[in-house]
């Protein structure tokens, strides 16, 4: 995989996972809108061949978010993978919370890049 590649499959995949972030509480506010806009401009979206005219996703975006499923975990180190899941947080928290459907989703990323939950989410110590 060329670089290229690699920063095209995070972008298609970091779209991805802060889409389906932004509409997991099923309440798509001005704020996230703004912050979609901010990360993911529709030009930049066109470019890539990841939209069409009438700005609807394309085949190719289909096949890449693929390829970033199978990919994507096995190439970025634990840097790289630990700033899209701050990404995640922060477009979760763009609305001033974070809401458990939310955090779901940021899990679901978090199984696609084969980082386990536990990594991310500190644990309450057990009384005794």
């Amino acid at each position: 995989m060329r670089p290229s590649d690699a920063e095209l499959l995070t972008f298609v995949f970091t779209f991805h996972v802060v889409d389906r972030v932004l509409h997991a509480d099923g309440d798509l506010v001005p704020l996230e809108i703004g912050w979609v806009a901010r990360l993911f401009p529709s030009d930049s979206l066109y470019a890539r061949g990841l939209i069409d005219d009438d700005n609807v996703l394309t085949d190719r975006y289909a096949r890449l978010l693929e390829e970033a499923r199978e990919h994507l975990g096995k190439r970025l180190d634990d840097d790289g993978k630990a700033a899209l899941i701050q990404t995640f947080f922060e477009s979760a928290f763009a609305d001033g919370e974070v809401e458990p459907r939310e955090a779901e989703m940021i899990a679901y990323a978090c199984e696609q890049l084969g980082v386990p939950v536990a990594r991310i989410h500190r644990q309450r110590s057990q009384p005794t």
